[in-house]
């Protein structure tokens, strides 16, 4: 069986030969120094490439994709023609939104909101950067095609938008939740124009290689660790009939599944994930509140896939020994693999420090012990 066809079957809640294993994307990647280490610790030379410059992920070079057993490809659009990645010396960059950002430690920090004060008229005023500059998609339905062509991979695209994720980024947590109560009519103004920007984006990027993909990534942030980041009814008043608008436009450009990330305990969400027509949810904290694998498979593992999930990032992973390592592989694929509708991954990105022998201990035991039928 192709990784295509594993990955596939999987989606569409049919149990492959194994479960599919997605490492090196979106949500499923690792950062630049965990992966230096498992470099130096497999003897493997090479440049480290990086493509999120946020969390400092790095492209995962095909000899490690094939060692670990990993069915998916992530392919990615260009930077928009008036935007490039540019340092400054104090180590701050402004992205293409003009959210500036500072390298702190491991990874860049949103330091600064062009939005931090902004009334209705200047939110309807900003200059967002064009959703359909050609120079995001040159180039890419050739380089797309010739992948689906030439390899049995499963393509993801792995640029992701979120109707809520850009709207704090632009400006700041702290107003936003604060004029999500006092100043409800211009989250509200922004959220629309942000789903506006999306739908022009997402319908040039389908309209350019959607046929081609198994799976588009959208992406906001709806749960903390103990609960949701906001009330559930505000969420089902204002986000969700935008967020069905986006998922349902999609779905006329491509029929590629819908996989929506959303850190954090989101078992209050997943009904109206279910509703607006999201086919799988991303990542499964498992150590957050309320997000048992068991009793997540047994509510909605016939009608979302679960991708992630397989071993905690928190704990276990970074702090774990390889034996733990493989007895949470172990438990998260009992728990959500039998019928199908579940991906292994890590619950998030690798992060620095993780020891490169419970990262390898975590594709061993996926690849051996996720083989249908699962034996528990």
């Amino acid at each position: 069986m192709t990784s295509r066809e594993r990955v596939r079957r999987t989606l569409n809640f049919e149990e492959p030969d194994r479960v599919p294993i997605d490492f090196g994307g979106y949500t499923c990647g690792i950062n630049e120094n965990a992966y230096s280490d498992l470099l130096n610790y497999l003897n493997v030379s090479g440049e480290i490439q990086i493509y999120d410059n946020i969390q400092r992920l790095a492209m995962v070079d095909e000899e490690i994709l094939n060692r670990f057993h990993v069915d998916t490809r992530s392919i990615y659009t260009n930077p928009p023609s008036n935007w490039q990645f540019q340092e400054a010396p104090d180590n701050s960059w402004v992205d293409q939104w003009g959210v500036k950002r500072k390298r702190v430690g491991y990874y860049y920090e949103t330091v600064d909101n062009p939005l931090k004060e902004a009334t209705i008229p200047d939110v309807d005023n900003y200059k967002l950067p064009d959703p359909t500059d050609s120079a995001r998609f040159e180039g890419l339905s050739v380089t797309v095609k010739k992948m689906y062509d030439e390899t049995e991979y499963a393509l993801i695209s792995a640029d992701s938008g979120g109707i809520l994720y850009l709207a704090t980024e632009l400006i700041g947590w702290e107003k936003y939740l604060t004029d999500l109560i006092l100043n409800q009519k211009l989250i509200i103004k922004l959220t629309d124009i942000l789903l506006d920007w999306h739908m022009q984006y997402f319908g040039k990027l389908l309209d350019t290689c959607g046929e081609f993909i198994e799976m588009l990534w959208l992406d906001d942030d709806w749960g903390q660790q103990t609960g949701p980041i906001m009330q559930p009814e505000i969420f089902r008043k204002i986000y969700k009939p935008r967020l069905e608008k986006l998922v349902s436009f999609i779905k006329t450009k491509t029929d590629a599944k819908v996989c929506y990330h959303s850190c954090g305990s989101i078992y209050w969400a997943l009904e109206d994930f279910i509703d607006v027509g999201i086919d799988v949810v991303n990542p499964v904290q498992v150590s957050a509140k309320d997000m048992d694998t068991k009793k997540l498979k047994e509510e909605f593992g016939d009608r979302i896939c679960f991708w992630g999930g397989t071993c905690d990032t928190q704990r276990i992973l970074p702090f774990g020994t390889a034996d733990d390592v493989k007895a949470e592989v172990e438990k998260r694929i009992c728990d959500l693999a039998p019928g199908g509708g579940f991906v292994a991954a890590t619950v998030h990105n690798i992060q620095a420090g993780v020891p490169p022998e419970n990262i390898i201990a975590f594709f061993n035991k996926v690849a051996d012990f996720g083989r249908y039928p699962i034996e528990c």
